[in-house]
């Protein structure tokens, strides 16, 4: 072999060695690329992932403020019917007020049950039993009588004053009447009672 077949040897393998070199040079960017596209898939994985989190805490969210209003709603469903049955049992006890308390046992019924006295007698404890049963189912459906005593402070919240007047002896912001006693439905105030307080002199 001459010298000029050796060059061209060595020019040939230089030749190689470049045209090797050369495609490292251009998977550098490819990587990079690959890189960054990889990275940018991540973070929109992220972003998605968070979003999903966000949308599944949302939507307990709502199923939880759903189950509350119907549970409200359920509760409070009688409320209407409720106050327009309170006019019943306060004529029920209005009436039970107007027998006088020596006719309100059997023990004041005469013998003979003709008389007007015997059935006023029979009447009262009809009346009183009916009473008795109604505000028995109320309870069971969460209607439950408020009823304030003489004496005890004012509530805004939970009584209702019709008048205020000066009284001796009684201590201002002081309940000392009871025009009607009130009704509450599942601890909510139904019906405020409707009471007399006691108002400072000056």
């Amino acid at each position: 072999m001459g010298e000029s077949e050796k060059e061209l040897e060595t020019e040939a393998d230089l030749k190689d060695r470049e045209s090797e070199k050369e495609p490292k040079t251009e998977a550098a960017p490819n990587v990079k690329a690959s890189e960054k596209e990889s990275n940018s898939k991540d973070s929109e994985i992220a972003m998605l992932k968070d979003k999903h989190l966000r949308c599944l805490a949302e939507l307990e969210n709502q199923r939880e403020i759903s189950r509350r209003e119907v549970e409200m709603a359920a509760q409070f469903a009688i409320h209407k019917f409720a106050k327009d049955i309170l006019s019943a049992v306060d004529n029920l006890e209005l009436a039970l007020k107007s027998v006088p308390p020596e006719l309100q046992t059997e023990s004041a019924a005469p013998t003979d049950s003709t008389s007007a006295i015997s059935k006023l007698v029979t009447l009262y404890k009809g009346v009183y039993l009916t009473e008795s049963e109604l505000l028995n189912t109320l309870k069971r459906h969460g209607i439950e009588k408020i009823e304030p005593k003489l004496g005890e402070k004012f509530d805004p919240k939970i009584h209702e004053a019709l008048y205020q007047a000066t009284v001796s002896g009684q201590d201002v912001g002081t309940i000392f009447d009871i025009q009607k006693i009130g009704y509450s439905l599942n601890g909510r105030v139904l019906r405020p009672p409707q009471v007399g307080v006691v108002k400072d002199t000056d």
